[in-house]
């Protein structure tokens, strides 16, 4: 997960929101180990960084992906972990 390192980047954060983002038309989510591991690494920037860009954009990521819950495969199971108390916490 060293890409959320380099969240300060506004292009990486559109990056990281697009593998948030995945969309396959089959019935089950792809990768969702790996994007609920890069969903609670975009948290935790918020919650230790100190730059002003990395929290806007790991903001701008978090946003962007609960504002599209059609067509994003995973999108409950991602959600689910986002708001669960570990990563909230």
């Amino acid at each position: 997960m060293a890409l959320v390192h380099h969240l300060y980047s506004k292009s990486i954060a559109e990056l990281v929101g697009q593998l948030l983002s995945l969309d396959y038309p089959g019935t089950d989510p792809m990768f969702p180990t790996q994007r609920v591991q890069l969903l609670e690494a975009v948290v935790h920037q918020i919650g230790t960084s100190s730059d002003y860009d990395t929290i806007t954009n790991a903001g701008f990521v978090i946003a962007d992906f609960l504002s599209r819950p059609e067509g994003v495969s995973g999108w409950k199971i991602l959600t689910a972990r986002l708001l669960s108390r570990d990563v909230l916490s």
